[in-house]
C-alpha cells in the first residue's frame, strides 16, 4: 500500500504514534483520512479487520497495533500496541467526539508564500477590473450583516433586509442552479438561518481570528453552528423533491463566509487548493479548519500584509479566513 494512496495520512498517524493503547471515533479517523469513510465501514464489523480487499485496517497493523473493540452503533474502535496486551494500559484515549481533540499531524505544505500571495492578489485584482464583478456580492453581503452585527436589536425589516443580500450573495456564488432546493424558495427562506447566526452563543466566531480559531471551544462552537444551520435549512426542504440526501458543506461554509467570514467556502477549487499543497483536508471537520488558522499563523507576516492593503483598497475589513478562501480557490481553479 503506497504512501500516496487514500490511507497514507492514517497510516502516518499510527507509524509515528507513541501510545500503546488509543480509542477513536470514526469522525476522527475520517479528519486524518481526509474524506468520509465507506458506507461499509458504518455497516459491516468485517471491514475493519484485515483481508485482503480491505485497505484500512492495514493502516495500524503494518504499524504494529491490533484493533481490540469495534462498537458500530457508538462509532468507536480501540488499539492497542502488540507487545503490551497484558500490560495494564495508561489513560491515554482520546475523548469523545464532541471535543475531537485529536492531533492532526499536518504535511509540510509544497506551495512557497510567493505563489499563495499571487493566487490572493489575481483573485482580487479580477474583483477590482469591474465594478460589477459577481464575486463582489460577498463584500455587500459581509458588510450589511457585519454593520446588522453592530446593532443592539436586529429588526424584523432589518432582518429581511439581511435576508435578501444573503439570498442573492448565494445565486451570485452558484447556490441556486441545478438541483438545489434554494431554487424553489424565495429569499425568505434565510431568516430563520439569520435569527441562529445572531445568537449570543456565536458572538467569538465573528470576524474570528486565527489564534481564536485553534482554541477547542472555538472549534466546537463553530461544528455546534454548522450541524444547526443544516438542521435549519433540512426543515426547509422538507416538500421540495431534489437530487442528494443532505445539505452541503459548501452551502453552509458559504453562508459562514458571507455572514460571519469565520470559515472558507468548502467548494470543488478551495478543496482542490488545500490538499494539493497540503495545507489542510478537504473534509469539513476541526481538524482541516485548525490546520487553516495554523498555516495562516505560520505565515502571518506576508498574509496579514495583503489582508490589511485589501481592506484599505476595499474599504471593507477583509477577515483571515477570507484570505485563506480567495487564495487557495484561485489555486484550485488554476490547477490543471
Amino acid at each position: 500500500m503506497g504512501r500516496g494512496d487514500k490511507f497514507a495520512g492514517l497510516i502516518r498517524y499510527f507509524s509515528e504514534l507513541k501510545a500503546d493503547n488509543i480509542t477513536m471515533t470514526f469522525e476522527q479517523i475520517e479528519s486524518i483520512v481526509g474524506e468520509k469513510l465507506s458506507k461499509s465501514a458504518y455497516q459491516y464489523p468485517a471491514y475493519w479487520y484485515d483481508s485482503k480487499t480491505h485497505m484500512l485496517p492495514k493502516c495500524w497493523t503494518e504499524n504494529g497495533y491490533k484493533m481490540t473493540s469495534l462498537n458500530l452503533k457508538e462509532q468507536k474502535v480501540a488499539f492497542i500496541k502488540v507487545g503490551t496486551m497484558n500490560v495494564v494500559p495508561k489513560t491515554d484515549s482520546i475523548p469523545k467526539a464532541k471535543t475531537n481533540s485529536i492531533s492532526f499531524i499536518r504535511k509540510q505544505p509544497t506551495i512557497n508564500k510567493e505563489k499563495v500571495l499571487s493566487g490572493i492578489n489575481k483573485f482580487y485584482s479580477d474583483l477590482e477590473a469591474d465594478e460589477n464583478a459577481r464575486y463582489l456580492s460577498w463584500e455587500h453581503c459581509y458588510k450589511s450583516f457585519q454593520e446588522a452585527h453592530n446593532k443592539p436589536i436586529l429588526t424584523d425589516k432589518g432582518m429581511d433586509y439581511l435576508s435578501l443580500h444573503l439570498a442573492f450573495y448565494l445565486a451570485s456564488w452558484g447556490m441556486l442552479r441545478g438541483s438545489s432546493f434554494l431554487l424553489q424558495k424565495d429569499y425568505k427562506v434565510h431568516i430563520d438561518i439569520i435569527k441562529e447566526l445572531y445568537k449570543p452563543c456565536y458572538n467569538n466566531l465573528w470576524c474570528i481570528n486565527y489564534i481564536e480559531l485553534q482554541k477547542q471551544e472555538n472549534l466546537d462552537m463553530l461544528m455546534d453552528l454548522i450541524e444547526n444551520l443544516k438542521s435549519i435549512y433540512r426543515i426547509k426542504r422538507r416538500n421540495v423533491k431534489e437530487v442528494g440526501t443532505d445539505i452541503s458543506d459548501i452551502l453552509v461554509t458559504k453562508v459562514l463566509l458571507g455572514t460571519m467570514g469565520c470559515v472558507p467556502a468548502y467548494d470543488e477549487y478551495f478543496k482542490k487548493g488545500i490538499s494539493k499543497y497540503n495545507i489542510a483536508t478537504q473534509l469539513l471537520s476541526k481538524s482541516s479548519i485548525k490546520g487553516l488558522a495554523e498555516y495562516y499563523e505560520e505565515n502571518k507576516t506576508e498574509l496579514e500584509d495583503v489582508r490589511k492593503s485589501i481592506s484599505r483598497a476595499s474599504q471593507l475589513e477583509y477577515t483571515q479566513m477570507k484570505v485563506l478562501d480567495m487564495a487557495f480557490w484561485q489555486l484550485g481553479y488554476d490547477y490543471k
